[in-house]
């Protein structure tokens, strides 16, 4: 349910902003939408930068946004973050080749300061196969994460829609021009989520509902009757009430990013995603779902997260920071305590049957202590 005042705010910024004069550039926050000199025969609009938490805007993206100022609107501008995954990146462009209109779209490779060769790798392989009218590679001057990363390469192309998409990704034919229907059929749609699958074509999930101090508590608590009743209730894989979609791939508005602002980058990797569909919704967008639209998704990229917590090890600590972040900012640092309470009282009930062997084991290693994390300062300061 979206509020009067949200709607309106919704067809002023399309009636100022067309979708074709949005030109995302983050050099400086202003009070307000200031009218910027013309690009390429249109008005561009250097968007306010309102963040619920008031933090600086990544040097990063300052520096990119000054140095590409001339650049032209693009239909689609699709931006890839590699770090020390080039073969993967390689892969994924490949995959555009038959999904990009060579003319009006273009992608964007952010190298988030590699320390390998993977920048120069790529650069070749897009010279050697003739896709520099299309590809360009930039290089990010720090590595300040997923956020910071993918706002880079943002600030570096004035679009009508920007594509986020994993170097762990393969597109499959079609995908695009099915997100630009649905998100031209929704014009409330800030984001369009494609389905994430398998090679085998098996389906992900990548659709979920925010997470909450109640939440923590049913993860850890693993009970059978209370699981039967959360997965009643999670969001269908296809459904359209998700209130977050993983940015694995997802198709953003220009004219909505420009309202709700760039994506967090005091989260280093993990939760800036559930941040930004909760800051869409809040300001009166929708998340939509275009399950014709597929993706695979190989889960083989740059954060060994998800082996970890599959074999239970420790996670890394930007992890968890990322988490206080998140359940603060929300919820308040209360919040984050309780949420971190209702996790220990649920892995109370759920470790008799973990020794036992009555059920499989879920908690990760320190997960107990690590849940602390910046428990006294969980806003301050970029989760690295």
């Amino acid at each position: 349910m979206f509020s009067e005042q949200s709607s309106s705010q919704r067809a002023l910024s399309a009636e100022t902003l067309s979708a074709e004069a949005v030109f995302v550039d983050h050099v400086e926050s202003t009070s307000g939408g200031e009218v910027c000199p013309a690009v390429s025969g249109h008005t561009a609009v250097r968007p306010s930068i309102n963040r619920q938490i008031a933090e600086p805007i990544c040097e990063s993206t300052q520096l990119v946004a000054a140095s590409h100022s001339n650049i032209e609107t693009s239909r689609v501008a699709v931006v890839i973050l590699n770090y020390r995954t080039p073969e993967m990146v390689i892969d994924c462009l490949e995959s555009l080749t038959t999904e990009v209109d060579l003319d009006a779209d273009r992608v964007i490779v952010v190298d988030n300061q590699s320390p390998d060769d993977s920048a120069s790798r790529i650069r070749d392989v897009v010279e050697q196969r003739g896709w520099q009218n299309w590809c360009r590679v930039v290089v990010s001057p720090s590595n300040d994460g997923f956020s910071a990363g993918n706002n880079f390469g943002i600030a570096s192309q004035s679009s009508e829609f920007y594509w986020l998409l994993n170097s762990d990704t393969i597109v499959r034919p079609g995908a695009l021009q099915l997100m630009l229907e649905a998100a031209r059929a929704n014009s409330d749609a800030a984001i369009v989520a494609p389905t994430l699958t398998w090679p085998d074509g098996k389906a992900q999930q990548s659709r979920f509902r925010f997470g909450s101090p109640a939440a923590e508590f049913l993860a850890s608590a693993q009970l059978l009757a209370l699981s039967r009743l959360v997965e009643g209730r999670a969001p269908k894989e296809f459904s359209q009430d998700a209130s977050w979609v993983s940015f694995a791939s997802v198709l953003v508005r220009a004219t909505a990013y420009q309202q709700i602002g760039p994506m967090d980058d005091r989260y280093f990797m993990y939760y800036e995603d559930t941040d930004y569909c909760r800051r869409a919704i809040e300001h009166g967008w929708k998340i939509v779902s275009e399950p014709r639209a597929s993706v695979v998704h190989l889960r083989g990229g740059s954060s060994p997260v998800k082996r970890l917590a599959a074999e239970l090890r420790r996670r890394p600590f930007y992890y968890y920071a990322s988490r206080a972040r998140y359940f603060a900012k929300f919820y308040g640092q209360g919040g984050l305590i309780v949420a971190n309470l209702c996790w220990s009282l649920g892995r109370l009930l759920s470790m008799p049957r973990d020794w036992l062997g009555i059920r499989q084991r879920t908690a990760c290693h320190a997960e107990w202590r690590d849940n602390w994390t910046n428990i006294l300062n969980p806003l301050g300061g970029a989760s690295k």
